[in-house]
């Protein structure tokens, strides 16, 4: 029972998780140098749509395909649904 609990929790964070929209959060490295997630978004293709509380976050919109393995070839550790993002959001780019 706790296995499959464990399991049916699993599906439903990698579902709640996996980019279904244009907007991708971009997780790098918390040890990266200040903007790096900037940079990572740009050199991926994309737009910065809004920074977050801690620098290593940010929200991006990226419409091409492929975007999000250019997110990960540019040095993003962690990408997420823009949905989810609500949580980390501060109202200005730095």
């Amino acid at each position: 029972m706790i296995i499959n609990l464990a399991i049916s929790g699993a599906v439903s964070l990698g579902i709640a998780v996996v980019p279904h929209s244009l907007r991708i959060a971009v997780v790098v490295a918390p040890w990266s140098p200040p903007r790096h997630v900037l940079d990572v978004i740009a050199d991926a293709g994309g737009k910065v749509v809004r920074s977050s509380q801690v620098p290593w976050v940010a929200l991006s919109e990226g419409m091409s395909p492929g975007y999000v393995q250019r997110l990960f070839s540019a040095g993003a550790v962690l990408v997420f649904d823009g949905s989810l993002f609500s949580a980390y959001r501060r109202e200005a780019l730095p």
